[in-house]
């Protein structure tokens, strides 16, 4: 076992506790390539060429985002980093905030739609139960969601834009055929 320990300081710390209502929840990128690696690596998925190298090279070499973290601190109401998968970071930030978060769309990229429907997976698994994307899950009053845009975008980051904050508890998935929980089915420590 490895384990790495850093110890720094910051002039401001994001919270993860410190999502309002209206919030927008956003991503630093897209989610459900690292699953798709592990399925392609351990599970012999099938998958174009292409697809595997992307796969595999956002499981074998993450990019922390780091510059955009420091860059918005100032600008976002709470953060967590996605190691653990999307589920469990929107828990986290759910739960310490206590605000019900309703996601309303996912932040994935047709490449990792057609893997899932190659290999007939579930898509709501890929994405939200995998962990190791090292993606930043943040929420971000409306009022400075365009300057988090532009650092974005200075910074070559695709954001994602993925539900609102409101009053209430507990993840929930909001679409065309209505509402239903996100259940926390990423990596539980301890457990």
């Amino acid at each position: 076992m490895i384990h790495v320990v850093l110890f720094g300081k910051a002039s401001k710390i994001v919270p993860r506790s410190g999502a309002r209502n209206g919030d927008i929840i956003i991503t630093t990128g897209a989610f459900g390539y690292t699953s798709s690696a592990l399925q392609i690596l351990l599970k012999k998925k099938k998958s174009t060429k292409k697809f595997s190298n992307i796969a595999k090279t956002k499981f074998f070499h993450p990019i922390p985002r780091l510059k955009f973290g420091i860059a918005c601190k100032n600008l976002l109401s709470s953060s967590i980093d996605s190691s653990d998968g999307l589920s469990s970071c929107l828990h986290e930030l759910s739960t310490s905030s206590k605000k019900r978060f309703i996601i309303t769309k996912f932040p994935v990229k047709d490449d990792v739609r057609d893997f899932v429907a190659m290999n007939k997976l579930d898509l709501k698994d890929i994405i939200l139960n995998g962990g190791e994307e090292f993606e930043l899950v943040c929420t971000v009053p409306a009022k400075n969601l365009e300057k988090v845009k532009r650092n974005a975008k200075k910074l070559k980051i695709d954001l994602y834009e993925i539900g609102i904050v409101t009053r209430g508890k507990h993840v929930i998935l909001e679409n065309e055929t209505g509402q239903s929980m996100i259940i926390d089915g990423g990596w539980l420590h301890f457990q």
